[in-house]
């Protein structure tokens, strides 16, 4: 499975879409991607839960939700582990691509002032 590392606002057609979201709280998602309302609003956040939706709009063909749990508990460890069951979840179903969404909002919050865009990067390590 190809995977790069781009800037938020350069997301391309993907054939999936792996977003994290904290617990409580509605997934933030990358401009144009939308989802069905009740899809959204149902996810919880919960720790390793997943979700898959398939978007009403946007670039991704599907998205794949990942929970974090509680949202002070979330550090880089967390975003590396919820990454790496995303990418699992690619290869499982075969896709030859995905995309990684994680929302500033989110990595302020676990005290990583910058994701790094190169691998080898606490979230990009064990891919």
């Amino acid at each position: 499975m190809k995977i790069e590392l781009r800037s938020p606002s350069a997301l391309r057609k993907t054939p999936l879409l792996i977003v994290l979201v904290a617990e409580g709280e509605e997934p933030t998602l990358p401009r144009g991607v939308e989802l069905p309302a009740l899809a959204a609003r149902d996810f919880d956040g919960e720790l390793r839960k997943q979700s898959l939706v398939y978007p009403s709009r946007g670039l991704a063909q599907r998205v794949l939700l990942i929970g974090l749990g509680k949202k002070s508990a979330v550090d880089a460890e967390c975003l590396r582990r919820a990454a790496a069951l995303g990418v699992k979840r690619a290869e499982s179903a075969a896709l030859p691509a995905a995309a990684l969404w994680i929302h500033d909002a989110l990595a302020g919050a676990t005290r990583i002032v910058a994701i790094p865009r190169k691998p080898g990067c606490p979230v990009c390590g064990g891919f």
